[in-house]
């Protein structure tokens, strides 16, 4: 029965661990969970930032504006690429209020 236990703790853990962590003053925004990774948006002081971490929760990158994360990890910004919205974006459709 303990040892049941200590599973189930185990598997709780891997399961928390496995999402991207933000720093303390970040706001996470909306995490976007693909199938080989997590990628967080982030509300940061200096703008929107991203983050992701894989499946084991190892964190892949960090804090990463979108021209970052477009030049440095192009794997991950196929994933973010479709749920970005700017009014500028000619190819982007805008569903806002205003």
């Amino acid at each position: 029965m303990i040892g049941l236990a200590l599973i189930a703790r185990a598997v709780l853990a891997s399961q928390l661990a496995a999402t991207a962590p933000a720093a303390p003053a970040d706001k996470v925004i909306v995490r976007l969970q693909c199938r080989h990774e997590t990628i967080s948006v982030l509300a940061t002081k200096a703008g929107v930032r991203y983050s992701a971490a894989d499946e084991t929760g190892k964190l892949l990158v960090n804090a990463v504006t979108l021209d970052t994360l477009k030049s440095d990890y192009p794997h991950l910004y196929k994933q973010v690429a479709p749920t970005v919205c700017a009014r500028e974006a000619k190819s982007t459709a805008y569903a806002g209020i205003e």
